[in-house]
């Protein structure tokens, strides 16, 4: 009964538009950026949490997770979806398909006692992007007290050190703006061959949206 009622209530929500991520998929719906688009959702999960806002877009849409007993969920959820159980981080430097869209919806802090946030595997989504592509990621600008409470290894010495290491001295990895972020993003795209375009920033909870949407640079040479 309690199942029941949590998936009814999820239902509801969704039905409601009452989860962050519509605020995102609506931004790009009326961009146009995802309209019959391939989607790689990455880190799936059941696919219940946010792939119903954009999922119904999708000409084709790929769902990775690496827990097996969660794939059946996906397929309920996600219907026509090829799920793929699987470690994202490590999928995303074999596959050989190209995508439009990728959702990276990585943990907060570290994790896999090796990984961290989106760090892992952002660098190779460019491989796997078409010239043009959107990418949606989990950023964390800030921790605010009740989080760090809630969560006692967000912005530990692990996270933080972590943390250096993917922003260097681009920026204060306890507290940034959104203009300060993106400007990194920016660069950071840049130097693999993408230009952003235009972005879209929505607190989640702790965790922060961003949307961006980025076109292949061209190179100059005949």
């Amino acid at each position: 009964m309690i199942s029941f009622l949590r998936k009814y209530r999820r239902k509801l929500k969704h039905a409601l538009k009452g989860y962050p991520i519509y605020a995102v998929s609506d931004w790009l719906v009326k961009n146009n950026y995802i309209q019959n688009k391939t989607f790689l959702e990455a880190f799936a999960n059941t696919g219940e949490h946010q792939a119903p806002a954009y999922y119904k877009y999708a000409s084709y849409f790929e769902a990775w997770e690496i827990t097996p007993e969660l794939a059946a969920q996906i397929k309920e959820n996600l219907p026509n979806a090829v799920v793929k159980v699987t470690n994202s981080i490590e999928e995303i430097t074999k596959t050989t398909r190209k995508f439009d869209v990728i959702i990276l919806d990585a943990h907060m802090g570290v994790f896999g006692g090796i990984y961290c946030e989106h760090f892992d595997i952002l660098p190779n989504c460019f491989r796997i992007a078409n010239d043009e592509v959107v990418i949606v990621m989990n950023v964390m600008p800030y921790a605010e007290d009740k989080w760090k409470e809630r969560y006692p290894t967000v912005f530990d010495e692990k996270h933080l050190e972590r943390r250096k290491q993917f922003y260097g001295n681009a920026l204060n990895v306890v507290t940034c703006t959104y203009d300060e972020m993106i400007a990194f993003y920016k660069d950071y795209f840049r130097k693999n061959g993408y230009e952003i375009t235009d972005y879209f920033f929505h607190q989640r909870h702790l965790l922060h949206y961003l949307a961006v949407k980025a076109t292949k640079i061209k190179s100059n040479t005949a």
